[in-house]
């Protein structure tokens, strides 16, 4: 399996969180994070 995230807003997310406020709320808190978290409970898990 192969994660192709560049250039996007997810992973703008986990590199730009503490720019923004809005940004945060907007990318890094709704969509980049949960993101991540189920990356590693896919790779923890298989």
């Amino acid at each position: 399996m192969v994660l192709s995230a560049h250039n996007t807003d997810l992973g703008d997310g986990w590199e730009r969180e503490g720019e923004n406020t809005e940004y945060f709320k907007t990318f890094s808190e709704a969509r980049a994070y949960p993101l991540a978290v189920n990356i590693v409970f896919y790779l923890v898990t298989h």
